[in-house]
């Protein structure tokens, strides 16, 4: 994953380090990227980066408002951009059990059942296992991409102890 917001001209100086886009990913987002921005009423919309799936993969933009307020989107053909949803705390909690490694599957409506803990096992009365969507495990990815690379500016105020 390209954890830098990057526009479209400086994908050629990340193509050195071996993180390409196709051609036509290339030319799909030159158009789509534009038409998000102005569908969305955005000041601007950036690719995030691409996440890795098994038979597809993830793109995803970041749009912002006049108010600096960030939206997220995923696609996985350049074109197409769905609104990633906002997790909330318990779908975070399932999606940190999820074993390290795990491949994105490239189907954002794939299920992932998750293995019952010790205590789940000791209720009387069997429950259904719990699930996670691949599109909540997907933004939870990438909030915890942006909350652990968030960077400040320079003369920022800075909170003191």
């Amino acid at each position: 994953f390209h954890l830098q917001s990057m526009e479209l001209q400086h994908h050629p100086l990340v193509a050195s380090a071996g993180v390409t886009l196709s051609v036509a990913v290339r030319a799909a987002l030159q158009s789509s990227l534009p038409l998000l921005c102005q569908t969305q009423r955005f000041a601007s919309a950036k690719l995030l980066g691409q996440i890795r799936g098994l038979s597809a993969d993830y793109l995803v933009a970041i749009g912002e408002d006049e108010v600096g307020e960030r939206r997220y989107f995923y696609c996985v053909d350049g074109v197409s951009w769905a609104a990633l949803p906002t997790a909330s705390e318990p779908e975070r909690a399932l999606c940190s059990r999820l074993p390290a490694g795990l491949p994105f599957t490239g189907d954002p409506s794939h299920s992932l059942t998750l293995p019952e803990l010790e205590d789940d096992a000791a209720e009387a009365e069997p429950a259904e296992p719990p699930s996670v969507s691949e599109e909540v495990r997907l933004a939870v990815t990438v909030e915890q991409i942006e909350n652990e690379c968030a960077m400040v500016p320079k003369g920022a105020p800075a909170p003191t102890a």
